[in-house]
């Protein structure tokens, strides 16, 4: 298959819904042309999401999908706040096969959670 014909099996099948630029499908197509070789990010803040609230989590759900259209590249998911059983749950939501899980303390300097009052000057603007 080809990229026109495995997104219109994504939007009409599957029934994932893409809102993509111009410049967003270009980079999409270019990825599905390595996409034997690639590796591929996913993440929730990433430019392809749009979704909030319990949109999101449908959203998210459908993600499996994607492994399902990709079976041959590699797939990474990324949280910071799932339990062991959370993750459990998420591999196979996601439909990931053979999975490594590498489990790492996130207690970097650059990673940190603060409360900072807002400087009265930008109320003005």
């Amino acid at each position: 298959m080809d990229f026109k014909s495995d997104l219109e099996y994504a939007t009409s099948k599957l029934k994932i819904e893409f809102s993509f630029s111009d410049y967003q499908l270009k980079a999409l197509k270019s990825l599905y042309d390595l996409k034997d070789t690639i590796a591929v990010l996913l993440t929730g803040s990433g430019k392809a999401l749009f979704f909030r609230g319990s949109d999101f989590c449908k959203a998210f759900n459908r993600l499996g999908d994607l492994t399902c259209l990709f079976p041959k590249i590699l797939h990474l998911a990324l949280t910071a706040t799932a339990t062991p059983n959370a993750i459990e749950n998420l591999i196979e939501s996601l439909q990931f096969k053979n999975t490594t899980k590498v489990l790492a303390n996130p207690d970097f300097p650059n990673i940190f959670w603060g409360k900072i009052r807002k400087n009265a000057k930008y109320s003005q603007i």
